[in-house]
């Protein structure tokens, strides 16, 4: 019996993990999702809490391991800097398992109330727990081709779809370990615990009132007045987009673009992250070149570009930041942005990792931006990794941006399904904040998405093209807009409850 539990436990787990890997790209069948879960917590079921910590984290290994493969892509990564991605992330669902064997044992709590509460509250301090922050591929995101299903991101975020799906593979697993334990029992006169009737209504209930809402949602007659914009995707290889003797040949092909796309008289012409390699704010040839290219086009152009500011305290002190700025057709400079959320380990190595090698030897040390900009136009502009992160995205809608620009560059993952995950990530952003997002990429995936999530048209990977999308301004508010993260804050606070409830407090009593 003792071998059958050491090996049947830990294969449900990497069977769990592995279809949480086909759950997103590049496989992206998301309807594995709603089933990923069942055997990993039929592994659990009967499990001490630190058995169930062993074997939920054996199913992260492999989730993390089969789902960031690509880190292979990214020059200068290692097997090191894998396996510490790996052991980090995956003890995110081990100490989910934990919890949730713990509190069953302790509170006689059904798996439906505390897997996925707790499985939010968990999502929800990966994606915010300082430098080691990483939102990437939040179990919601997999629904991203469900598009009536992912609507309630305007309500809830990413974390209220990723709590229905945690509930019905709660439910799908209570009911299945109820009907192994009738088996089980066949011909016996023990009793039975009630089947989990309840809970599988409760969370057929809840699925289809999400679906009839983004259906409805999504039903609505869009009235909105189209503009046009001109997506500039330079397609320059990642080896050459540093190589100082490449740097005219880069201007002069994003200028050429700009020309035919000035012809079709766009109302914004974007170019991707660092198409500038340079600091075009503080180099004046750079500047007025780029300058002369708004003239010429006689459109207001936003442009990605590194900066170099020099600071006087006691010395002179030069600081770096990934900026993009907005020229107006008149050449000057009507605004700029630099990226927050920077890339750990890519843009920045924190000091307590000093030892732990960069992601590219290209990048190195960045500052962070302090504060969210929206441009004149109305354009909230935010750069590559930033589109993870739901909290801070929403900021450019609630000060005021009416449409969203992404400006990236994906080159860095190579033909490895990042610049998939990617694009998916950037989807929910438009949906979360009902806006219209842009997507510029030097390469990756340029694309222009409505508020829905739909990507309405997009250009081919890897090819130096303008992309004429379509986009209109919005100056709605969701729900999510404005209230955040207020479902993970539930949910965390169910989650602390039930932990608080079950602690072995002690007091003392007077003899």
């Amino acid at each position: 019996m003792w071998t059958k539990r050491l090996v049947v436990g830990p294969l449900l787990a990497c069977l769990g993990g592995g279809l949480l890997v086909l759950s997103f790209p590049p496989f992206a069948w998301g309807f594995f999702a709603w089933i990923a879960l069942v055997p990993l917590m039929a592994a659990m079921n009967g499990r001490s809490p630190w058995a169930s910590l062993g074997l939920a984290y054996l199913a992260g290994l492999a989730f993390v391991v089969g789902s960031f493969y690509w880190i292979w892509w990214v020059p200068g990564y290692n097997l090191l800097d894998e396996a510490l991605l790996a052991f980090y992330l995956a003890l995110y669902l081990a100490v989910w398992g934990l919890g949730v064997t713990w509190l069953r044992r302790r509170a006689a709590l059904p798996l439906a109330v505390v897997a996925p509460a707790l499985w939010v509250t968990l999502e929800y301090v990966r994606s915010n727990l300082s430098f080691l922050s990483l939102p990437w591929m939040l179990l919601g995101h997999t629904q991203y081709l469900s598009l009536s299903l992912i609507q309630i991101a305007s309500i809830t975020g990413a974390y209220g779809l990723t709590y229905l799906i945690v509930l019905v593979n709660a439910a799908i697993a209570q009911w299945v370990l109820h009907v192994g334990q009738r088996s089980a029992l066949a011909g016996r006169s023990a009793a039975l615990a009630r089947p989990p009737i309840g809970v599988l209504i409760t969370a057929a209930l809840l699925l289809v009132a999400t679906w009839l809402y983004g259906l409805s949602v999504t039903g609505e007659s869009a009235r909105e007045d189209r503009i046009a914009v001109a997506l500039v995707q330079t397609g320059f290889p990642r080896d050459r987009k540093w190589d100082p003797a490449a740097r005219r040949s880069i201007i002069e092909r994003q200028e050429e673009l700009t020309r035919s796309a000035a012809a079709k008289a766009p109302q914004l012409i974007v170019w991707p992250e660092t198409a500038v390699p340079g600091d075009v704010e503080h180099h004046a040839p750079l500047r007025q070149r780029i300058a002369q290219a708004a003239r010429d086009a006689k459109t207001p152009l936003l442009v990605g570009s590194s900066e170099f500011a020099k600071f006087t305290d006691r010395r002179l002190v030069d600081r770096k930041y990934n900026s993009v700025y907005l020229f107006l057709p008149t050449g000057d400079i009507a605004g700029q942005y630099r990226k927050i959320a920077l890339v750990p380990f890519g843009e920045f190595v924190p000091d307590i990792f000093s030892w732990v090698n960069k992601v590219t030897k290209e990048v190195g040390d960045f500052e962070p931006g302090t504060r969210v900009v929206v441009f004149s136009n109305k354009v909230g502009a935010f750069i590559c990794y930033e589109s993870v992160f739901p909290d801070e995205v929403r900021q450019f809608a609630n000060r005021g941006a009416q449409v969203l620009v992404n400006i990236s560059n994906d080159g860095w993952y190579g033909d490895s399904g990042a610049y998939a995950q990617h694009l998916k990530q950037a989807r929910m952003r438009a949906i979360e904040n009902s806006r219209w997002l842009l997507r510029d990429t030097n390469t990756g995936v340029t694309a222009s998405i409505d508020p829905y999530g739909r990507v309405i048209t997009t250009a081919p990977r890897k090819m130096r093209v303008v992309l004429q999308a379509p986009y209109a301004l919005s100056d709605a508010t969701t729900f999510y807009t404005r209230h955040g993260d207020w479902f993970a804050y539930l949910c965390a606070i169910i989650s602390l409850g039930a932990l608080l409830t079950r602690l072995p407090f002690r007091t003392r009593t007077k003899r």
